[in-house]
């Protein structure tokens, strides 16, 4: 039984998490939609060109999914049954970290500060796994209402964070021409395709989630479309990723635990 002060004290959480996610929609939809320090999101990218970038529509889609069931996800977590979920609040600093990860990369990649977009990027990843972990995704059974505004948006934001990453170590070496350390650009993009599909196993492998692996097949696809007739090597591994990914995508939707109505 939480204390009154306990009770004060996340009540303070689930309000600090609204004005998070207000502020994470505010700021990245302004950055995705508007010229965001007079430039828009694939402008930048172009200017570095790096080779492993998921198409523009994969990650403006992403996110419109994303936003939709985060906005789920604040809601549910701001219920007054759902006050003192020791699942709900041990993931509250985590996702404050997550969001304000995300705005301090937002404002060092637009306004061409790479080392400060590259340390946010590590902030947000880091805590994105750690919130994939913890609310048990792919491990603890739950009932349909903590699967989609729980489990099934983190599930998206952690696969998506794997490409993000990549993305962002490619821009970080080309702005600070660290680039390719002596191996090709063919060679640096397969072993970033191999790397990938590696952790993402990892993942699946662990924590078998159809989500999770969905989401993975979509950002690689993307990655095939911006890869597309640039470099056929590279390319038809993307694709070879893809089918993996779709592959044990399907394996991983034969073994995800069922939900109970009766848990969290």
């Amino acid at each position: 039984m939480a204390t009154k002060h306990e009770v004060s004290n996340h009540f303070i959480r689930q309000m600090v998490n609204i004005a998070a996610y207000v502020a994470l929609v505010v700021i990245s939809v302004c950055a995705m939609m508007m010229p965001f320090n007079s430039t828009y999101l694939m402008d930048v990218v172009a200017q570095y060109g790096p080779d492993f970038m998921p198409a523009a529509y994969s990650w403006y889609l992403m996110h419109l999914v994303v936003f939709v069931f985060l906005l789920c996800f604040v809601v549910y977590q701001a219920m007054k049954s759902r006050r003192n979920d020791r699942v709900l609040r041990s993931i509250d600093y985590l996702f404050v970290v997550f969001v304000v990860a995300n705005i301090v990369w937002t404002f060092g990649f637009f306004y061409q500060m790479q080392i400060i977009a590259f340390i946010g990027m590590i902030a947000g990843a880091i805590s994105a796994f750690l919130i994939y972990d913890r609310v048990g995704v792919g491990r603890d059974r739950v009932s349909n209402g903590f699967y989609w505004c729980v489990h099934f948006p983190f599930s998206i934001i952690a696969a998506a964070t794997i490409f993000g990453l990549v993305s962002e170590i490619s821009m970080f070496c080309i702005h600070y021409d660290l680039v390719w350390w002596g191996v090709t650009e063919t060679a640096w993009n397969i072993i970033a395709i191999l790397v990938v599909g590696f952790v993402g196993s990892l993942f699946l492998n662990y924590r078998p989630d159809v989500t999770f692996g969905l989401t993975l097949v979509w950002m690689s696809t993307g990655v095939a479309v911006y890869e597309n007739n640039k470099d056929p090597l590279v390319t038809s591994f993307v694709l070879l990723l893809v089918l993996y990914f779709a592959l044990i995508s399907f394996k991983t939707a034969m073994h995800r635990p069922r939900l109970s109505k009766t848990t969290k």
